[in-house]
């Protein structure tokens, strides 16, 4: 097996790099907002893992009055299915590996956005863990807090996502809230550059692709570490 490095990757929300004097996304609304009803909200806010279909309209987002262009877009809407990009970070994206996605036309309003071209990166959640041979324990729920002696075996097997999940439940309800599983140890069955597992609502971005970005000094993104010990590849 072959150990890798992979980081958090998210659209930013630092005001200096939106723009907007307080910490909000670029993109807050749609342009129709009159229109809006709970199902449409909801549709464009909650969790997807498959990849989105056709019936969703990518024409209709606003941006704030006062956010600036970056490469990457912050947003109220899909942000854990994907990103808002531009095309210098499409033509990074497209010589690296990335685990099941697509790209879609994007329309955004606003008094600055007339010449904006975005698309929207839309990666599906997916299934890439050996979870027999990773190893899961439980600790505090915030990383921070985590210590040595708070650590506990979990002593049902966890052979798949649905048993992670259920484990999860157990140990809020015998352990209480501030504690759960996390994994020390992941092994991929697969190597992606870009990746969406389904054990996590945050994209996982190579340390070869994070050093590009880097490089190519794309803005409106952010990196922070892992919630993991260590990754391999088998």
């Amino acid at each position: 097996m072959k150990l890798v490095k992979y980081y958090k990757m998210k659209s930013s929300i630092s005001s200096e790099v939106t723009g907007i004097k307080s910490e909000k996304e670029q993109l807050i609304d749609f342009v129709d907002f009159e229109n809006n009803t709970p199902e449409r909200i909801s549709k464009y806010g909650v969790n997807h893992f498959e990849l989105l279909d056709d019936t969703f309209d990518m024409t209709k987002f606003k941006a704030h009055v006062q956010a600036n262009e970056t490469d990457v877009l912050s947003s109220v809407f899909l942000s854990s299915d994907g990103f808002f990009i531009n095309n210098k970070l499409r033509t990074i994206l497209e010589e690296y590996k990335i685990s099941n996605y697509r790209f879609m036309d994007v329309k955004i309003h606003g008094h600055q956005c007339a010449d904006w071209k975005y698309f929207f990166l839309n990666i599906e959640s997916i299934s890439n863990i050996d979870y027999k041979k990773s190893i899961f324990v439980i600790n505090k729920r915030i990383k921070s807090l985590r210590k040595p002696e708070f650590e506990k075996e979990i002593n049902s097997p966890i052979n798949s996502f649905k048993d992670l999940v259920k484990e999860n439940k157990r140990i809020t309800k015998e352990e209480g809230v501030l504690f759960s599983s996390y994994p020390k140890k992941i092994v991929m069955d697969e190597y992606f550059d870009l990746l969406r597992p389904e054990i996590d609502t945050v994209m996982w971005c190579s340390e070869e692709l994070k050093r590009r970005i880097e490089k190519e000094k794309i803005s409106g993104v952010e990196f922070m570490e892992l919630n993991v010990e260590e990754v391999f590849i088998k």
